[in-house]
């Protein structure tokens, strides 16, 4: 098996995460977009019973924002690691960079 260099890994990982990152906004921007449908054929067929359930599809935007926001910091965690590892002249400072983050 071929042994992978930390910035190889780093930018792996950081691909994979760039993927779902795309993947969550598409779908926030989904349940905003279907949301605000729902709402609005609903006050045009007077129907308030659906409007509440056009508002609870668009609320679902705000768990996948906060997960691509929480994904943004750890990318930028993981970025910020990758610098300490490139500094580290040894074995044992490279273990103790990642012990300390």
């Amino acid at each position: 098996m071929k042994k992978r260099s930390a910035q190889a890994t780093i930018d792996l990982v950081l691909h994979e995460n760039q993927v779902l990152s795309v993947t969550l906004w598409v779908l926030a921007v989904l349940f905003v977009l279907c949301g605000i449908t729902v709402i609005g054929v609903s006050l045009w067929r007077n129907q308030p019973i659906t409007a509440v359930a056009g508002a609870v599809e668009t609320y679902l935007f705000i768990p996948a924002w906060r997960f691509v926001q929480k994904l943004r910091r750890e990318n930028i965690m993981i970025r910020l690691l990758e610098i300490g590892l490139n500094n580290a002249r040894t074995t044992s400072e490279a273990v103790e960079t990642i012990r300390v983050a």
